[in-house]
């Protein structure tokens, strides 16, 4: 094996050489490394932290939603290796309210981030939730009604869902207190015109604009409108603050059904209340800038025949 590959101590000793080409082919990264010392006088690496320039230059444009799936290079996944992650993290995904990191059930994780971000929230991965109860409870179908739970856009739909998990498997309900509703109820905000969004989004708003043709409309004021679907519930669209009473407009950012029947009565393009985020030139701004692998073996690693 060290005939073909080298060995573990020759390969460490050639990192700092490729942290410096990395940096050379791919400006704007972020590289930090950390040593101990060895109680034999010489130095002994502990971590490494590696954010390629493209993500860096591309986050902004991006929506604020970490999700915490890293590959890291650590001694073991600890408090202190994890808080370490998060404070060379912050150099450029900064600590606000806006912030959301997603993430799973691990201890370490949500030790490490309360040291660094106080603003930021912290939500569980639905999917880790999922396999979870899947794994753990019959029958299957619980697995179903606790992903629906997570999509919820209001308060009362989650109970719903969540009543009927309590129904079907006392137990999963019970796991799922324990853990805390509110780590699985999560959403943020985000969507702009017909033309130039993103194709899922697009998707959206056209279904919801199908929905919105067959919905009464009611004028409250200017820009507030009450809006009756077919059953006869009603909700109340404020265009202005960007908000419906079913929640899913100032959840997602991208007009419900309810705030597309009022955007039309009044005569306003559609455009105007989608994010600039789901924009197709944002996305492509995310992601333009390219990761650079130009570290050919024959470069870093002369004498190894690849």
């Amino acid at each position: 094996m060290e005939l073909s590959l080298g060995s573990i101590a020759g390969s460490y000793a050639l990192l700092p050489a490729y942290i410096g080409l990395l940096q050379q082919t791919n400006p704007g990264s972020l590289c930090y490394t950390e040593h101990v010392d060895d109680p034999h006088g010489a130095m002994r690496f502990k971590y490494q932290f590696i954010a390629y320039g493209a993500c860096v230059n591309g986050y902004q444009y991006m929506r604020k939603v970490v999700v915490v799936d890293a590959f890291t290079i650590v001694d073991s996944e600890n408090d202190d290796a994890w808080e370490w992650f998060f404070r060379h993290l912050s150099a450029f995904v900064h600590d606000t309210t806006e912030l959301v990191f997603i993430s799973v059930r691990h201890a370490s994780i949500y030790a490490g981030m309360r040291k660094v971000y106080n603003q930021a929230h912290h939500s569980a991965c639905t999917v880790h939730f999922w396999r979870n109860v899947r794994h753990l409870y019959k029958p299957q179908t619980l697995a179903g009604l606790m992903f629906a739970a997570a999509r919820a856009f209001v308060v009362d739909d989650f109970n719903k869902k969540f009543l009927e998990i309590q129904r079907v498997n006392p137990g999963c309900a019970a796991y799922l207190v324990d853990i805390g509703k509110s780590k699985i109820f999560w959403r943020s905000r985000a969507a702009r015109s017909v033309s130039v969004i993103a194709p899922k989004c697009r998707k959206i708003v056209d279904e919801n604009f199908e929905n919105a043709m067959a919905m009464a409309v009611r004028p409250i004021s200017d820009f507030e409108f009450q809006i009756q679907i077919r059953a006869g519930e009603c909700y109340t669209v404020k265009l202005v603050e960007g908000t419906c009473s079913c929640n899913e407009f100032q959840c997602l950012s991208i007009p419900c059904a309810h705030a597309i029947a009022a955007a039309t009565r009044l005569g306003v393009s559609i455009e105007n209340f989608i994010d600039v985020a789901y924009y197709e030139e944002t996305i492509r701004h995310s992601y333009e800038e390219k990761i650079t692998y130009s570290i050919c073996g024959w470069k870093l690693f002369g004498r190894i025949n690849l």
